[in-house]
């Protein structure tokens, strides 16, 4: 593997550079929330879940995992776990236990299903183009 920006890198780098536009005022956050305090706050754990996630497809895809509808859907949820595993561990120190998957999972769960399975249509349909269009 070369010394190069890979496209990991640069999807990282992406992520990173909004995270860092909204810490810095920007409003591109949820509901148009801004500034250091989110990067504290309840949500700040989903901040750095779409970093790991971004990480992930890019690492997976890399290695050939995005050839196939089996390994996108391997990848996208992989990422979507990512997102959640950090985001519901950072909301635990804001909100009951036993209120944790009410509060940070269930509600946003058919979103991210349906987000999953959107990505994974795309990536395959933009696989076949490229094969076609080579």
């Amino acid at each position: 593997m070369g010394g190069g920006f890979s496209d990991q890198h640069a999807a990282v780098a992406a992520v990173a550079g909004y995270i860092a536009l909204g810490a810095s005022g920007a409003p591109v956050f949820a509901g148009g929330a801004a500034g250091l305090a989110v990067l504290i706050g309840p949500t700040a754990g989903y901040l750095i879940g779409f970093l790991a996630a971004v990480g992930t497809v890019g690492l997976l895809g890399e290695h050939g995992f995005l050839r196939t509808f089996s390994g996108a859907f391997v990848t996208i949820a992989g990422a979507t776990f990512a997102i959640f595993a950090f985001g519901l561990a950072w909301l635990a120190a804001y909100v009951p236990g036993g209120t944790l998957l009410a509060a940070g999972f269930w509600p946003f769960l058919p979103g991210a299903v349906a987000k999953g399975l959107a990505a994974v249509l795309v990536l395959r349909l933009t696989a076949r183009s490229d094969r076609r269009s080579a």
